[in-house]
């Protein structure tokens, strides 16, 4: 690999890189690079950085790649990549960066928080030496993609085919806030929210992980409440952030798990004395509320729905679900497994946890949800 010069004219050159290079060999070489530059680790370093994560925000993006390749950045279809007018607009670039790390954490002892950076609707910060911006949520970087003023670039690509603006762009004149909102939805930031650090698919042998296209409930947010009681659906998990990617209203946002109820389907109605009607009766849950309230909300599949609690329904095998309450093996208390099957002699489940290890759990140790006591900020 050839050694990086941040001030290269060529994006290649500012990441160290060769042409045909691999997007893993782009993401690596990115991450050295801004680490070294940020001007929060590093002074002097900030026109370095945002050279950097221009060239990175270009190469990262497949569409955006191709044209670069065969035009180069004065090419008459680039349009300008970077926000805010080129290498300019720091809080563009530093958004690429949070994003790319997954917005929290704590990379070469700078540690990533919510609150401060980025354009209207949206707030960055970081809390470590130097840091550039006040507390705040990390729901509010997921959450508000569509407020973020400071990513006109990126929104400049995705509107770039439908405006056909030329020289405007290229002249600045607004053309980058005006793409960031309107081209936000389009290719710009989905290709970034695509990249996501270390987000991955979902395999299907991992007991502890909710799996791809489960249905939800989004519960307790506080930057959003909007989305509170909504219906989502898990689309893809970053391990190191514990965050899910949920598609909801046609947006994918990244919650934790403890804003999320899972819709488990097919549980079956038992031991309810002040309605013996339902027992017996399978349907859906909808909802859990944690606490002392304890209570899921189920749908019959004949149309009644009620709060019950988990000790009067039995969720069915492959359900993925929280353990909590054990006293006698208390390290297991807040992680995740999977229902194998459920003993009606024992009134146990059996769970299989991460590392295939399996506990026999009374029905109450378990619930489909992270939902517990009162509401958290994401």
């Amino acid at each position: 690999m050839p050694e990086a010069d941040p001030n290269a004219k060529d994006y290649y050159k500012r990441l160290g890189i060769e042409k045909d290079c691999t997007e893993k060999q782009i993401a690596s070489a990115y991450k050295k690079q801004a680490l070294k530059y940020h001007p929060d680790k590093n002074p002097k370093g900030e026109e370095r950085f945002k050279k950097v994560t221009e060239a990175y925000e270009v190469l990262s993006d497949k569409d955006k790649r191709k044209q670069y390749d065969d035009f180069g950045p004065d090419g008459p279809k680039m349009g300008g990549f970077g926000g805010g007018g080129g290498a300019a607009d720091f809080a563009h670039f530093d958004a690429i960066f949070k994003q790319f790390f997954g917005g929290d954490g704590d990379f070469g002892g700078m540690k990533m928080g919510g609150g401060g950076m980025g354009g209207p609707g949206v707030q960055f910060s970081f809390s470590g030496p130097g840091g550039r911006g006040s507390s705040g949520s990390m729901e509010d970087m997921f959450m508000n993609m569509n407020g973020m003023g400071g990513m006109g670039g990126m929104g400049g690509m995705g509107g770039m085919n439908g405006m056909n603006m030329g020289g405007m762009n290229m002249g600045g004149m607004n053309m980058g806030g005006m793409g960031g909102m309107n081209g936000m939805n389009m290719g710009g930031m989905g290709g970034m929210n695509a990249r996501g650090g270390n987000r991955k698919a979902i395999s299907k042998s991992s007991p502890h992980l909710m799996q791809e296209n489960t249905h939800v409930t989004i519960k307790n947010l506080e930057k959003s409440p909007d989305l509170n009681g909504c219906q989502g659906q898990i689309k893809g998990y970053d391990e190191q952030t514990d965050r899910y990617d949920v598609l909801v209203h046609e947006r994918t946002v990244a919650l934790r798990p403890q804003n999320l109820v899972i819709r488990a389907p097919n549980v079956r109605v038992d031991g309810i004395q002040s309605r013996p009607d339902f027992n017996g009766k399978t349907g859906q849950v909808i909802d859990y509320e944690g606490g002392n309230s304890n209570r899921y909300t189920v749908t019959l599949s004949s149309g009644e729905t009620f709060k019950v609690s988990p000790t009067n329904i039995r969720l069915p095998p492959t359900t993925r679900v929280m353990i909590r309450g054990l006293q006698g093996s208390a390290q297991y208390n807040g992680k995740w497994g999977t229902i194998e099957n459920f003993n009606e002699d024992s009134g146990r489940y059996l769970v299989t946890m991460k590392g295939n290890n399996q506990l026999k759990v009374k029905l109450d140790s378990v619930v489909c949800s992270g939902v517990e006591g009162s509401p958290t900020p994401a």
